[in-house]
């Protein structure tokens, strides 16, 4: 507003000096009175004109002056209306995108093998005594009944004596010793007096051949040696935390030395009354106490909350282990 109002007092003072000094040959200070003078072939309006032309002058100004400033209001009050808005916008809430990392799943507990019940040496079974051969028994044989010789009597005649037919030898069996002579019958005795029917002969009974070679026992079969099995090597038990406590803690040096750089502990399990003997997940790999750490040298001998305890194979060194 101070440069409008110095620009009008400005225009006010030129024009007062331009009237003062009455010149004819004042040059228009207006573009559109020169337009006109030229227009007019030259000759300048004096009096009436140059007034009205000059009283003009400062409403117009005025009413310019009025519109900027009007336009400049307006324009502060749509930027003021803008920022008002935007600030009193609610805050749009940050797009968050959430990625759901997939949890490697615990390898389930490997089943705990029963522990085998070592079964005692099987009892050596004797082989059975060999019988002793049955001695052949001599039968007896029977003696030839004679039978009483009656009173001869001279009418009767001579009876036929018929000699007993000789018996046919049996047919030898293959390798058979050959059987033992036959006993003679004793003849009759002739009798004058004619004897009774003639008995039947009886045949002499036949002798048992007793065998020359008697069978060798039978070799006594040699008892089969039986392999003791070795029971299973048992987990020892878990150390105290007291004496976890006193173990020295593993550093850098011992873990280079033993090649245990990258022993990583992931879970550990201490013993519950639903779980009695204590484990850890060492390396994503179940270990149970008394067992091997897979890939390494190192033994599981104890388990704490927070800490494990380590023995080193082969040279029986001890370490706790964060």
């Amino acid at each position: 507003m101070s440069s409008i109002l110095d620009a009008l007092n400005k225009m006010e003072e030129d024009r007062a000096r331009a009237e003062a000094m009455g010149a004819d040959d004042a040059l228009p200070l207006e573009p559109e009175e020169a337009a006109r003078e030229l227009l007019a072939g030259g000759t300048r309006r004096r009096g009436g004109g140059g007034g009205e032309s000059s009283s003009l002058k400062p409403f117009l100004m005025v009413v310019g002056g009025g519109m900027a400033f009007l336009l400049t209001v307006t324009l502060c009050a749509i930027v003021a209306v803008a920022a008002v808005r935007r600030l009193s916008a609610p805050p749009v809430p940050p797009v968050q995108t959430t990625y759901a990392v997939p949890v490697p799943a615990a390898p389930a507990p490997a089943a705990e093998p029963a522990p085998a019940v070592s079964a005692g040496p099987a009892p050596v079974q004797q082989p059975p005594a060999p019988q002793p051969a049955a001695e052949p028994t001599q039968q007896p044989v029977a003696a030839p009944v004679v039978e009483p010789v009656p009173p001869p009597s001279a009418a009767a005649p001579a009876p036929k004596v018929t000699e007993p037919s000789a018996p046919v030898p049996a047919a030898p069996e293959p390798q058979a010793p050959p059987p033992a002579p036959k006993t003679p019958e004793p003849e009759p005795v002739r009798a004058a007096a004619a004897p009774p029917a003639p008995p039947e002969p009886q045949a002499a009974p036949e002798s048992i051949p007793l065998p020359t070679v008697f069978p060798a026992a039978p070799a006594a079969v040699p008892a089969p040696v039986l392999e003791t099995v070795q029971p299973p090597k048992t987990r020892g038990g878990a150390l105290s935390e007291a004496e976890m406590n006193a173990l020295p803690r593993l550093g850098e040096r011992e873990r280079s030395r033993h090649g245990l750089t990258e022993l990583r502990l992931n879970v550990l399990r201490v013993a519950t009354p639903t779980q009695p003997e204590p484990s850890a997940i060492i390396n994503l790999k179940k270990v149970y106490v008394g067992e091997l750490i897979p890939d390494t040298r190192a033994r599981l001998i104890g388990v704490q909350s927070r800490s494990i305890a380590i023995e080193i194979e082969g040279t029986g060194e001890r370490y706790r282990v964060m």
